[in-house]
């Protein structure tokens, strides 16, 4: 069956889960939500991407659904061109002899449950509740535990209190669960035996230049059925039809690869990367730039028994549309979708003029085991670049995001730098644990150049405190994460001395702003400092 007549019929089929009269709400969080109006955005990036809770990412921008008009990958954002029609997560595996697979895409298998504040929720860092190791107050509720909270509106830990002790990450964090059994899913696909596992989905973007290109993905399957399920695969199914959107035959013109190799950074490190990608093979005016799923983590065994030794893609599978199974196209059922996840090869890139449909697959694996109340981790990036070898370059930025910093917890250097920080970058991460709130650059006490702010987060002001020499010229600027100027808060000749400034967070035409992450910028006698403060209404 047609692609695109198999997703109107499942967006058709998830608008008869809304609860009797009501709409698509447009309000964060609402009760017992199917989110498909489309709100879900990744934007503080160039790359503006839509996720769901239902499975599938992207927003199927050919077909007339309640939520296709949001950007699926549009690259860069606001440009009308597309990098991305559909991709999902995939997991299979074998239950008591019989290989299953459940898919986020095409055939959506997944659903949240009917947990009455089950939808997507947002965040980033400087929520309140969302502080982690290592900034000081990671333990947000003070009862010895880190983190120890989903954020999703429930009571996790069972101490009265709702998503109090959480991690925040990134400048812009969104965070839902799904499963593959609910009674819904049973209705929509018939023949479809679900493996029992609940999905926790979180996606994080960042907003600085080096990190603005991808979207970070980290998946927790977890066994929710009394059997354990065996040989299990993990992957991500994507299907790009790249293009600008109204345009019909972006279908049929797209290249695919395979990419493992290690990429040198601009510090000299080397990173490997493995990872799919495609880029557009349009007869004329094709567009530019490549995208692609990179690997950044899974679970592994040392001793290569229960999971890999080490992280790396067992298949890449590349089919098309216009093919039989068999002759290299689409699967149709568990057991060949079992096949493409579990086949311990690649294959090989397509070749000039041999533009297809192509859809891609990238699966890690086996892991032997996912005992009942066990959980597996599978952590992936959707990756854009002008070029190849910019693409590489990104994907090498998302696979460092996830690895992230690494701190000695315990004082004994014996032990080296044995606690890992995941999906931290290192301009993020506090100058000192004694002081969380600082990432200013560091100068010189004899200087006497500081910038602070306080509260941090904060609503509706904030206390912007500068210590300068005397100069000619001081200049204390706000920008938004696109790096455009939102207010001038200082400038001119100053005395020397510390300043207290109070700003409003209104815009420079007196228009109150919204809540987000701002970046503060001092410039003064050849010294530039930055400030990230958070505004949360």
């Amino acid at each position: 069956m047609n692609k695109r007549i198999i997703l109107m019929l499942v967006t058709a089929s998830l608008a008869l889960l809304l609860p009797a009269g009501m709409a698509w709400s447009r309000v964060d969080n609402a009760d017992k939500e199917v989110v498909v109006d489309g709100r879900y955005v990744h934007n503080v990036g160039e790359l503006w991407h839509h996720v769901t809770n239902w499975g599938m990412l992207g927003s199927a921008p050919s077909v007339p659904t309640t939520f296709f008009d949001s950007p699926s990958a549009m690259w860069p954002g606001g440009s009308g061109d597309e990098y991305l029609w559909a991709a999902g997560l995939w997991v299979g595996g074998t239950v008591l002899g019989e290989r299953l697979v459940s898919t986020g895409a095409w055939a959506t298998e997944f659903l949240p449950t009917e947990a009455a504040v089950d939808s997507i929720y947002r965040t980033l860092i400087g929520a309140p509740g969302g502080a982690r190791y290592p900034w000081a107050n990671a333990d947000d509720d003070g009862d010895g535990l880190e983190d120890e909270e989903i954020l999703n509106g429930l009571d996790d830990d069972g101490d009265g209190l709702v998503d109090e002790d959480f991690a925040a990450l990134a400048d812009q964090h969104f965070v839902c669960g799904y499963t593959d059994y609910e009674p819904a899913i049973m209705e929509n696909h018939p023949d479809h035996t679900p493996l029992n596992v609940k999905i926790v989905q979180q996606s994080m973007q960042w907003s600085d230049s080096v990190a603005d290109d991808f979207v970070g993905y980290d998946f927790t399957i977890t066994n929710m059925g009394v059997t354990p399920i065996n040989d299990l695969y993990v992957g991500m199914f994507s299907d790009n039809d790249i293009g600008p959107r109204g345009v019909s035959s972006v279908a049929n013109d797209d290249y695919a690869g395979f990419a493992s190799t290690l990429v040198h950074r601009p510090d000299g490190s080397w990173v490997p990367v493995h990872m799919s990608y495609m880029y557009d093979g349009a007869a004329s005016n094709p567009l530019p730039g490549y995208v692609g799923w990179v690997l950044c983590g899974h679970n592994t065994d040392p001793a290569g028994v229960t999971a890999p030794a080490e992280v790396g893609i067992r298949s890449f599978q590349r089919f098309s549309g216009s093919a039989a199974f068999d002759q290299g196209g689409d699967p149709t059922n568990d057991d060949e979708r079992y096949q493409l996840l579990s086949r311990d090869e690649w294959d090989g890139n397509s070749l000039p003029g041999q533009q297809a449909d192509y859809r891609t697959l990238i699966s890690s694996g086996p892991f032997a085991e996912l005992a009942p109340g066990a959980s597996l981790s599978y952590q992936v990036a959707l990756v854009l670049g002008g070029s190849y070898e910019e693409m590489l370059a990104n994907a090498a930025e998302a696979v460092v995001t996830y690895r992230g910093l690494t701190y000695d917890r315990d004082g004994d250097p014996a032990n080296g730098e044995e606690f890992t920080v995941h999906w931290l970058r290192e301009d993020e991460a506090p100058v000192s644990l004694e002081d969380p709130g600082e990432d200013e650059e560091e100068i010189p006490a004899i200087q006497h150049v500081r910038l602070s702010a306080s509260p941090n987060p904060f609503n509706p002001q904030v206390e912007l405190r500068i210590e300068l020499p005397a100069v000619d010229h001081a200049l204390l600027q706000v920008f938004d994460l696109r790096g455009r100027l939102v207010d001038t808060v200082w400038d001119g000749s100053y005395a020397g001395g510390t300043r207290t400034l109070t700003w409003q967070a209104r815009d420079l035409q007196g228009q109150a702003l919204p809540s987000g992450v701002y970046q503060v910028r001092l410039i003064a006698d050849g010294h530039v400092l930055h400030k990230r403060i958070t505004l949360l209404r």
